[in-house]
């Protein structure tokens, strides 16, 4: 499963302090079940992802439908993988006895395309040839999601990945003492600004100490004053009364 973040500068959805991100995932999705098998020899290797084995197509007519382990959207990618050189037709449905729609007409495996509309269900048939196989069908579903990310300077960009949260005009890091507030060196899935206890070192490698001496949950390094307004959020960051950015 792969993940990546799309940053929105639309934010009429979210608070002030915020911006909205859309996260999407791409997950792998096979053969589930056969729903319609017309003499098919070996048609349950179809299921699954196993690239070893296949089902045979002996006759012109042979034909197969598959139902997939979840709906794959309209502008998703699937193959259908065989043998190099096989020839098929091959149509998708959201329903398993159709309407279906074409996606390839004497192609040959393994087959590639672009989903024209939602499915679930696959229709394979053998084309012109000799005896034709196929091994599994791979299609790659993705999802998005939306949601309001913590963004204080209101500059587009969420504070996770924002170099300068405060938008002072000093990086985070600087700020830090050269560490860095959004990292998680322990692995603990806590942020370096808020975490105040040494889990192992089992994170990303980035800097941090944990001391806190004033028990407020921020540790020193990352907050100069003590005022509980980490330094890479906080303005004037020694509460000398004078603006970092001044200073």
């Amino acid at each position: 499963m792969e993940d990546y973040q799309i940053i929105l500068k639309d934010d009429s959805t979210c608070p002030s302090g915020s911006t909205l991100v859309e996260t999407t995932t791409t997950q792998h999705v096979y053969a589930t079940s056969v729903i319609v098998d017309n003499s098919v020899s070996n048609q349950n290797n179809t299921l699954g992802s196993n690239d070893v084995t296949t089902a045979k197509f002996n006759n012109n007519n042979d034909e197969l439908v598959l139902e997939m382990d979840k709906v794959i959207n309209s502008g998703d990618s699937a193959t259908v993988n065989g043998p190099d050189g096989d020839v098929f037709d091959v149509w998708v449905s959201t329903r398993a006895i159709g309407p279906w729609t074409q996606v390839g007409n004497g192609v040959t495996l393994d087959f590639t395309f672009t989903s024209p509309s939602d499915w679930l269900y696959i229709r394979l048939k053998r084309g012109a040839g000799g005896n034709n196989y196929i091994s599994y069908i791979n299609a790659s579903k993705t999802t998005s999601t939306n949601t309001c990310e913590p963004d204080i300077d209101n500059d587009g960009i969420p504070d996770q990945t924002d170099l300068d949260n405060d938008n002072d005009g000093i990086p985070d890091t600087d700020e830090a003492g050269g560490n860095q507030p959004y990292g998680d060196e322990d692995g603990d899935s806590t942020l370096n600004a808020v975490d105040t206890t040494d889990n192992g070192n089992g994170g990303d490698g980035s800097t941090t100490d944990y001391t806190d001496s004033k028990n407020d949950g921020i540790p020193d390094i990352y907050d100069a004053d003590l005022d509980g307004i980490p330094n890479h959020l906080d303005l004037d960051s020694d509460n000398d009364g004078i603006y970092d950015a001044v200073e």
